[in-house]
């Protein structure tokens, strides 16, 4: 058993053998179950089965090598094949085992031929997948370059409108955000109204109100920037007095309502509408 172990080792290649871990049963335990151990063995395949017997020094090992050396091979060599003949066997029989053993290749080189065409039938089915999803893909891909041409296009669009607007956008913010103020009286002179038609109408829509003199605006608009507090100085001279108290005279202040031009369109929006 050594021996044959040393062979093994000595004369197989270790990638053609497969280790395989099997149960087997040892003896029975004290509670009638087998006892069973794990042991690993060591399986050979075909080429090194003939590797191991070839090379062997057995005598049955050297009787075997001698059969294959000296009659197969040389037959194999000569005719194709190795067809076993008997000693004082008739033509019948041996055509008989040669037509066994043509069957039998013939069955073989069938089976071979099927198993080829299952796997050519299987890679012309994944090639077939893989085309499928090559054309979706390259769809998706079609698609998505329709879909950037578009937005190139409408980025395009929205850049000339941009270009269009801008002007206007600054001449509108520019304007909105001059310090010049207008009057009321002015506001409704374009409005083809009275300062004072123009004053109760603000008034009846709660945007101004009139106090100590003045207009002022409600809470709700004194923060949009609607309008500004002017302050107008007069002096009126004092016919009592002389020198230059009466050059002089008396300084009078009076602060009114303006409106900026946010207010203005604010106004011309609530009124017309």
């Amino acid at each position: 058993y050594k021996r044959a172990r040393c062979a093994v080792y000595q004369l197989v290649n270790p990638h053609d053998a497969v280790k395989h871990s099997i149960r087997v049963t040892t003896g029975i335990k004290k509670d009638g179950s087998e006892a069973k151990r794990w042991c690993q063995l060591l399986f050979v395949n075909e080429s090194g089965f003939y590797a191991l017997v070839l090379g062997s020094k057995l005598p049955t090992a050297v009787k075997f090598k001698n059969w294959v050396t000296s009659e197969v091979l040389p037959q194999i060599r000569k005719t194709g094949g190795y067809i076993p003949v008997k000693q004082g066997e008739s033509d019948e029989e041996t055509i008989r085992h040669a037509e066994e053993i043509l069957r039998a290749t013939l069955k073989e080189k069938e089976n071979l031929l099927k198993n080829q065409q299952v796997q050519i039938d299987q890679q012309k089915k994944l090639i077939g997948e893989q085309d499928t999803e090559i054309r979706r893909l390259n769809g998706v891909v079609d698609e998505q370059v329709v879909c950037i041409a578009k937005n190139g296009e409408n980025i395009i669009q929205l850049e000339n409108q941009v270009d269009h607007l801008l002007p206007k956008a600054l001449y509108t913010d520019n304007v909105l955000n001059s310090v010049s103020c207008y009057t009321t009286t002015q506001i409704a002179k374009e409005l083809g109204i009275t300062a004072q038609e123009l004053n109760r109408q603000l008034c009846a829509l709660h945007i101004q109100y009139y106090q100590s003199g003045q207009y002022l605006l409600y809470a709700d608009y004194a923060h949009m920037g609607l309008a500004k507090s002017r302050t107008r100085y007069s002096t009126h001279p004092d016919p009592h007095c002389d020198g230059a108290q009466e050059k002089l005279g008396t300084a009078y202040t009076h602060t009114y309502l303006v409106w900026t031009e946010r207010g203005r369109k604010f106004i011309h929006l609530k009124v017309k509408g």
